[in-house]
């Protein structure tokens, strides 16, 4: 995994799986670049920084790694800002669950903490007007059988300061979500993946993490979302050309070739 730092001193929390901190590699993403940690736009450096999130009460240890541009411009900030807000949404469920949930996940039992999480990230692709940022963790609640691996992401028009929306690749009033799916359980029956538009689809209409290369999207899933548990997550990559008649002319293809 590119979001792994090999050198790190192993975390004092418990890890979310035994083998949280080996770096498997992941199922190829390709078309992409050589995914990274660390760069440069413009004259902006993006650096990792380390989170760390724990707390006895609710029972939770998530610790990870994050990109952080190092500048005080107004677009920077606001990247900055979007990163935080997304590793936020993503481990909301152990660090703002709501009551039931709690009781459920056994508030009083000696088990501490109950969830535990590790993740850690890779640059897609970054230039002065876009960066498309994947990440990968490793979750683990106490009594499961197994963790569970996931991808979540963030592709930010740092010209506007705004994260970019799925949508907004197409043309407007196009319904793109059939022939991602097509192309997605094509892309999946190639790495040997038995699944189903239907599945697909579904998971699209659930939410979607996807990532901007220079060369394709990649739609990235979760472990057990599209078919069974034992394939892991996976990723697909769908080439622009596959897209054509349905991107958007100043969607992804013009901003990835501005210089």
């Amino acid at each position: 995994m590119a979001g792994c730092n090999q050198n790190k001193t192993q975390s004092q929390l418990p890890s979310a799986s035994p083998t949280a901190t080996q770096c498997t590699p992941l199922p190829s993403p390709s078309p992409s670049p050589t995914p990274l940690q660390e760069t440069s736009i413009g004259h902006k450096n993006i650096k990792l920084r380390r989170y760390e999130a724990a707390s006895h009460k609710l029972k939770y240890a998530i610790t990870g790694e994050y990109p952080f541009i190092n500048s005080r411009d107004p677009k920077a900030i606001r990247f900055n800002r979007a990163i935080q807000t997304r590793i936020s949404k993503q481990y909301a469920y152990a660090t703002r669950p709501n009551r039931k949930d709690f009781y459920e996940r056994g508030a009083f039992s000696k088990d501490d903490p109950l969830e535990t999480a590790e993740f850690g990230y890779e640059i897609l692709f970054a230039n002065e007007h876009l960066l498309s940022i994947r990440f990968h963790d490793i979750t683990y609640s106490a009594g499961a059988a197994h963790p569970l691996e996931n991808y979540f992401s963030l592709n930010f028009d740092i010209r506007r300061g705004t994260v970019l929306q799925l949508v907004s690749v197409f043309k407007p009033n196009t319904n793109f979500t059939p022939r991602l799916a097509e192309l997605c359980s094509k892309g999946l029956e190639e790495q040997d993946v038995l699944t189903s538009p239907d599945a697909i689809e579904a998971e699209f209409r659930r939410h979607v993490e996807w990532n901007i290369t220079r060369d394709g999207l990649v739609i990235n899933f979760d472990r057990c979302s599209v078919t069974s548990c034992n394939y892991g997550e996976r990723s697909v990559a769908i080439g622009y050309d596959q897209l054509k008649n349905i991107l958007r002319p100043n969607g992804p293809t013009r901003i990835i070739s501005t210089k």
